[in-house]
């Protein structure tokens, strides 16, 4: 477990080998995705390979374990759930290596042009190796561990890259005008804050197709609620306010002035809070609302395996039973 001290980041938090990580330095804005997207500008596929081969190892195992349990006990445990995300987050990453955005809502070059306004008064794994699949019998089968995906915009990389950086200096502005935050603060924004934040802003994105002057009490009041609901760690509604206030702000700059570019924006929102969040397979609203739209970024054994574990999740359309 990662506790750093304010101002000297340790490695731990951004290499994220255990889901425990508490960092009073970065306050989460720094968890994982620095070390998966630093695996994709280097297009490390033999790490990415260890990740997967590791990561299908261990839900083949559970899967086993799954089969041989009776009633209640047969739904996926942690690690079965735990493995799922590893591939969903390595998948991600291959994608975003080879330039592969495959469609997402993302892709549309009329989603592209449209905008959400802003509103007024906001300031501008660890590689595991191993030996390779031996398959899943009710998963689609047949696909290549070194399959090419097909070739895209090479801007999601860079989009993803750009939000995370600015997720980082959120934290700076909020200082500014909230004063210096305590360490133990910090740690409580570790706790699931910032993915929770980009699936919200993701979702207010998507729903806005015009001036929405209360953007950011809603996207705060919605935060604050799935605090509550989910017992993570409390922080005070004003901090979570300035926080979304801020973040807002700067995605503002990334498009003209008074429209963020939401077409291109929201792809990068929901694989930054899939990547920054230190335990997506309990954090349901990122499994809702960032990996099921983004499917097509998914090998089809992958997608089966989400519908097998996260079934009760999922919107109808996409669930399987895990029974």
């Amino acid at each position: 477990m990662s506790t750093g001290r304010e101002g000297k980041h340790p490695k731990q938090c951004e290499t994220a080998v255990r889901e425990e990580c508490k960092c009073g330095a970065c306050g989460g804005t720094k968890h994982q995705w620095l070390f998966y997207l630093g695996l994709a500008r280097n297009k490390n596929y033999l790490a990415l390979e260890g990740i997967r081969e590791g990561a299908l190892r261990e839900w083949e195992e559970q899967y086993r374990k799954q089969r041989e349990r009776k009633g209640k006990r047969r739904k996926p445990n942690v690690a079965h759930e735990k493995s799922t995300t590893d591939l969903v987050q390595v998948d991600i990453i291959e994608s975003l290596a080879r330039g592969a955005d495959r469609g997402g809502d993302g892709s549309n070059a009329t989603a592209a042009r449209h905008g959400v306004h802003v509103p007024a008064g906001t300031s501008p794994h660890h590689a595991r190796a191993g030996a390779g699949s031996r398959g899943i019998d009710h998963a689609t089968e047949g696909q290549s561990a070194t399959e090419v995906v097909p070739e895209a915009e090479r801007s999601s990389l860079d989009s993803v890259q750009e939000v995370g950086e600015l997720v980082v200096s959120v934290l700076e502005d909020v200082e500014r005008e909230q004063g210096k935050l305590s360490r133990d603060t910090r740690i409580a924004m570790a706790d699931h804050l910032w993915c929770e934040l980009l699936v919200q802003l993701a979702l207010a994105f998507k729903e806005s197709e015009k001036r929405v002057d209360n953007a950011i009490d809603r996207v705060t009041d919605r935060i604050v609620f799935s605090r509550e609901s989910n017992s993570h760690t409390v922080i005070d509604r004003a901090l979570v306010r300035s926080v979304v206030k801020h973040t807002w702000g700067r995605l503002a700059e990334l498009g003209s002035g008074a429209v963020i570019p939401a077409g291109v924006v929201t792809p990068a929102l929901r694989v930054l809070a899939l990547l920054i969040c230190k335990r997506p397979s309990r954090h349901r609203s990122v499994i809702e609302h960032c990996v099921v739209p983004l499917q097509r970024w998914l090998r089809e054994k992958t997608w089966a395996f989400v519908r097998h574990v996260f079934g009760p999740w999922l919107p109808t359309e996409h669930a399987e039973s895990a029974a």
